[in-house]
């Protein structure tokens, strides 16, 4: 609509939003742990931009923005994370506790209004500092790996089958049931359990694909949701 606008370059690793919120957020986005290279990526479009306009701010309250949640550093910090072996090991609620009342939050897959279905969980920070979320980063996959270390590969193989199966079979499917399907799959993929044909990787990719919606129809949505994992799942 008139006043805003989004940009993206080729590989959509980068974007930014003029006035979707705030007014304006540029945002990076890299593959596995890097934050590092996201920095990067970001602060030299923002250098770039800083050479052509000027950003409110305050001493008091640092960069200004139209959500008061979002003033300050003006900085947000967020990782994705798969924690299905804590939530397996009926661990993951407790552990998102202990990293909230350190200052970072935790959204699901969708953001803020979604949860952590399927255990596809996205913890962020915006007033601590990068010391702070990397200890907090660091903590999550120490946690999960030694979670999925307790977990025999004769039970990862039978819970994947039986949610593949599930799916495989379903004529519709809500987006809960999917993201628990597609969790136990990419678990499964990430352990090279034998029969598996696709990589996590891949995994990662159909979850972009469970959100959108042609249709107002909850029920289409569910018969879309189906087609596609059954298309991909029965191989």
């Amino acid at each position: 609509s008139s006043g805003r606008a989004v940009l993206l370059n080729g590989n959509r690793s980068t974007s930014i939003m003029i006035n979707e919120e705030d007014h304006l957020r540029l945002q990076g986005l890299t593959a596995g742990w890097s934050i590092d290279s996201a920095d990067s990526t970001v602060n030299s479009i923002l250098a770039d931009l800083e050479e052509k306009l000027d950003f409110a701010w305050t001493r008091r309250h640092g960069y200004l923005a139209a959500s008061p949640y979002n003033a300050g550093q003006g900085r947000r910090l967020s990782a994705m994370f798969h924690l299905i072996g804590l939530a397996h090991a009926k661990r993951l609620s407790t552990i998102l506790k202990a990293i909230s009342a350190r200052g970072i939050a935790a959204r699901g897959l969708f953001g803020e209004s979604s949860r952590a279905v399927g255990a596809f969980v996205q913890i962020s920070i915006t007033d601590g500092t990068r010391a702070e979320f990397i200890g907090a980063c660091d903590y999550l996959m120490q946690e999960e790996r030694g979670a999925r270390s307790h977990v025999e590969r004769g039970h990862l193989e039978e819970r994947a089958s039986q949610a593949m199966e599930f799916a495989i079979s379903s004529p519709t499917l809500t987006l809960a049931d999917s993201l628990r399907v597609l969790g136990w799959a990419r678990w499964a993929a990430s352990a090279q359990i034998s029969g598996i044909r696709f990589a996590a990787r891949e995994v990662d990719s159909w979850l972009t694909a469970l959100e959108i919606r042609n249709s107002a129809s909850e029920e289409k949505a569910s018969r879309q949701r189906a087609d596609y994992l059954r298309n991909r799942l029965d191989q």
